[in-house]
């Protein structure tokens, strides 16, 4: 199962993850109108784009053992695409079903 996470935009135009805080509380401060915490949290980086991403998840026949396995960890979530490699005009993708 995928986490899910919504927000709700709070002052400064900061994001606080409703997931962290207790559902009571959560309707609780949206009812009332309270403003909801800020979070002290800051974007390391800027995010993937979706072109990044999928490069990110192709595997190339001249990447070291290694790469591909840190490649194949990176990518490999529930319910989304992940590393892949193409040959002869096919995708051959990544599953850890055995």
């Amino acid at each position: 199962m995928g986490l899910s996470c919504k927000t709700v935009a709070v002052q400064k135009k900061k994001r606080v993850p409703l997931s962290f805080l207790h559902p009571s509380t959560k309707f609780h401060l949206i009812i009332s109108g309270k403003p909801l915490p800020e979070s002290k949290e800051h974007w390391k980086r800027k995010p993937y784009t979706r072109r990044e991403l999928n490069n990110l998840c192709a595997i190339t026949k001249d990447m070291s053992a290694d790469k591909v396995i840190r490649r194949i960890k990176a990518t490999t979530y529930p319910d989304i695409p992940g590393a892949f490699i193409e040959m002869a005009g096919y995708k051959f993708k990544y599953s850890e079903e055995k």
